[in-house]
């Protein structure tokens, strides 16, 4: 039944942003892990690492409008999408290499940017993979709730649970393969071209512009048609 309502590409953009929401999820608690047993760093130090992480958050307002703007929208969610698997892997290293503990804030507040880049790139499309039908982007956001909110404490229980089964470093390895099939959905994606979404808004404010030509001219010619007969 859910087959007949949602296309192939919200499908896609669905499975895309939960492997990414399982893959925070074990990033964020392996590196809050791995900067305790690493760097030996106190609460307030780790509050500290925390409150920059929210920066992006917080001054989302700045870059709303210019993401709004962008055309090739699949294009830069890839681009977003392995920036963010650069971040991890760089943190795996930054860790592993136990390299100064102020890149590694830096490396967060980065990883908490582009997730935010994502998440706000990912939600303007959703009306695009579903053809602009408002009665069917009604009905998916259930969906999208639970992948962006339910999966996100089931990942967290499951993140949780294995941390008491393997090191923080193998849990930071398994979330690795999770960006990649956020990656992968994500190339499967087929939105229209810069180009062709660039003509249709054209397309469109033409259309409203002609549209507003001949109200003005119906209007004139009503108005000069009775004058006349209230001179009568």
């Amino acid at each position: 039944m859910l087959s007949t309502r949602f296309s192939s590409n919200f499908y896609h953009l669905i499975l895309g942003r939960s492997s990414r929401n399982i893959a925070d999820s074990f990033y964020f608690i392996a590196l809050s892990v791995g900067l305790i047993n690493v760097y030996a760093i106190e609460a307030g130090q780790l509050s500290l690492f925390t409150l920059l992480g929210l920066l992006p958050n917080m001054l989302a307002f700045l870059y709303g409008a210019p993401l709004n703007r962008i055309k090739n929208d699949k294009r830069w969610l890839v681009i977003f999408q392995v920036l963010q698997l650069l971040i991890i892997l760089c943190t795996i290293v930054g860790l592993s290499q136990k390299i100064d503990v102020r890149v590694m804030y830096g490396l967060n507040v980065c990883f908490s940017l582009s997730t935010n880049l994502l998440n706000t790139l990912q939600m303007k499309i959703v009306p695009e993979t579903l053809n602009n039908d408002e009665q069917v982007i009604n009905k998916s956001i259930d969906i999208q709730y639970f992948t962006s909110n339910v999966l996100d404490i089931i990942s967290n229980f499951i993140a949780s649970i294995l941390l008491g089964l393997l090191s923080y470093f193998a849990l930071f390895q398994l979330s690795v393969p999770f960006f990649v099939a956020a990656i992968y959905f994500m190339l499967t994606i087929k939105l229209p071209k810069g180009q062709d979404k660039g003509k249709a808004d054209t397309d469109l404010s033409e259309e409203a512009e002609s549209d507003k030509t001949h109200l003005f001219e119906t209007f004139r010619l009503l108005k000069s048609h009775a004058l006349p007969l209230l001179s009568l």
